[in-house]
């Protein structure tokens, strides 16, 4: 089974908007996308988790509820941090959830 792609399109909890972007409408491209390397993980599942490092950025959470590493489907949780080019291709951190 090919792995889940998961699109990140701006939102206010993640980028800040300024004036003239809220007036524009959404794009129909991503600013930041990931892809998980493990088939049936799910991605998906985010959350907003402040500054972590900080550096001023918002970092994001995003679970992946069907991760299997010893346990199946035990999940995972990646940080990837925020920065002036936006989100990390990589997580800084991952912890398994079992």
């Amino acid at each position: 089974m090919r792995p889940l792609l998961f699109a990140l399109f701006s939102l206010a909890l993640l980028v800040p908007i300024t004036t003239a972007r809220a007036q524009s409408s959404l794009s129909d491209q991503p600013d930041w996308t990931i892809e998980s390397d493990f088939a049936d993980a799910f991605l998906g599942n985010c959350a907003e988790a402040g500054d972590v490092n900080g550096d001023g950025y918002p970092d994001v959470l995003i679970g992946l509820r069907g991760y299997s590493n010893p346990e199946s489907n035990e999940g995972r949780v990646d940080l990837y941090l925020g920065s002036a080019s936006g989100l990390g291709s990589t997580p800084q951190w991952s912890q398994g959830l079992a």
